[in-house]
């Protein structure tokens, strides 16, 4: 917890020794070290959160939303076609299961609509 960290950091910096610290709270002196800096580097004993978490995205959201209204626009493209089309433009090369989820997610498909015939009466 913070505050046991807090106590440890406190009881080093008032003259105990690292390794005695370490051993009385349970922790290493590499944490001990670390502690330290976060302290005077973010003024907290812990870092903050980071901003950046996951992989970061293949196309930017600019073009994300170019790709939808361009898969919009044209119905009967392939996503392949779509792939090609984003390398053309962006000259990226986003995964078809990357495309597939992309309209998804904007509630488009690429599924064709056909209609059955009605059976003729005799």
């Amino acid at each position: 917890t913070k505050e046991l960290k807090r106590r440890a950091l406190h009881n080093v910096a008032h003259g105990m020794d690292p390794q005695a610290a370490a051993d009385i709270f349970g922790c290493g002196t590499r944490s001990l070290r670390r502690w330290k800096a976060n302290s005077a580097k973010f003024g907290d004993v812990d870092r903050p959160p980071s901003l950046w978490r996951g992989r970061p995205r293949l196309l930017t959201s600019d073009q994300r939303l170019a790709l939808l209204l361009y898969a919009r626009d044209e119905v009967d493209l392939s996503l392949r076609e779509l792939q090609t089309w984003c390398v053309s433009e962006f000259g990226r090369c986003p995964s078809l299961p990357t495309i597939c989820r992309y309209l998804a997610r904007a509630g488009l498909t690429r599924k064709k609509i056909t209609r059955i015939a009605t059976a003729k009466d005799d």
